[in-house]
């Protein structure tokens, strides 16, 4: 139970996460001078908060004796929603390489 109740506290911090670089990214012009900078930050940051969730359902998926969390429903939608978040920050740092390309 311990172990599960880490795995949805750093679902959240990890959509916490996202939430902040997004903050940054709308919020001022550049917190770098270069925009690729920002891309590579993003899309790494974007493919590490996809790994958590991605390796969590594919453990309920593959794993038979893996009976999931109690409330399963709700565990799967925050890893979905982990997920999307994931996708939007690498989505977000794609956006900044081409800004920096599009602009020369």
């Amino acid at each position: 139970m311990k172990r599960r109740s880490l795995s949805i506290v750093m679902l959240l911090g990890l959509i916490l996460v996202a939430v902040i670089y997004s903050g940054i990214i709308y919020s001022r012009p550049a917190f770098t001078t270069i925009d690729w900078g920002e891309g590579v930050v993003g899309v790494m940051l974007g493919l590490f908060i996809c790994s958590r969730p991605a390796a969590h359902l594919l453990d309920l998926l593959y794993r038979s004796h893996y009976a999931g969390p109690p409330n399963l429903w709700i565990w799967i939608a925050l890893n979905l929603l982990t997920l999307l978040v994931g996708v939007i920050v690498v989505f977000i740092g794609v956006m900044q390489f081409t800004r920096s390309t599009v602009g020369h």
